[in-house]
C-alpha cells in the first residue's frame, strides 16, 4: 500500500510548504523502518543490514569508504540510524535530520549499533556547520523526494560543508 507514500511536488506549492509535506511524510515513517519489526532492535538492524546488502550490493564498493581513512562523514537525513551506523564504524560520523521523532527512533539503534556517530538536529538547505567540516556527505534516501531545484540547493549545501558527496 503505497498511499501516503507519494508526495505531489506541483501541488505542494512553495518552498516552505514542500518542505513541509516532506517533514510529514517522514513524521509518518521514518526511512528505512516500514516492514521492518521494531521491537527487537538487535533483528531490526540484522533484517536492515540484510536487506541493504541485499538491494544495494554496490554501496560500498562505490563509496570507496576507504578512502576516507581520517576524514568526517556527514549523513544528511538520519531516518533510522543504520547507515550513520555503519559510517560509524570507520568513521567519526556526524548524522543530521530536522524531524525530533526521526532522531529519537534513531538514537536507541545508534546507542546500540554506531555509539560513535553523532545527531544534530538541523535544516538540510542551511547546515550549521563551516565550510569543509566534513571530507564527505551521504544522503541515501533524501534527494529523490525533493524537486529539481530543491535538491540543487541541497547538493550545494554539503559541497560548502563537504569535501565531496557521495
Amino acid at each position: 500500500d503505497w498511499s501516503g507514500m507519494v508526495i505531489d511536488t506541483q501541488t505542494a506549492g512553495a518552498t516552505g510548504e514542500l518542505k513541509e509535506a516532506v517533514r510529514e511524510h517522514w513524521q509518518r515513517q521514518p526511512c528505512g523502518t516500514r516492514h521492518l519489526p521494531t521491537e527487537d532492535r538487535r533483528r531490526f538492524f540484522a533484517e536492515l543490514e540484510r536487506e541493504q546488502n541485499e538491494w544495494e550490493p554496490y554501496i560500498a564498493d562505490f563509496a570507496r569508504f576507504a578512502r576516507g581513512a581520517g576524514k568526517q562523514v556527514l549523513e544528511v537525513g538520519i531516518g533510522s540510524g543504520a547507515q550513520s551506523a555503519l559510517l560509524s564504524r570507520f568513521f567519526p560520523t556526524v548524522a543530521v535530520d530536522n524531524s525530533a521523532r526521526i532522531i529519537r527512533a534513531a538514537l536507541p539503534n545508534l546507542a546500540r549499533f554506531g555509539p560513535g556517530a553523532r545527531v544534530v538536529t538541523a535544516d538540510a538547505f542551511a547546515l550549521p556547520f563551516r565550510p569543509s567540516t566534513f571530507g564527505v556527505a551521504v544522503s541515501q534516501g533524501l534527494l529523490e523526494h525533493f524537486a529539481d531545484e530543491a535538491i540543487g540547493r541541497l547538493v550545494r549545501e554539503q559541497l560548502r560543508v563537504c569535501d565531496s558527496i557521495v
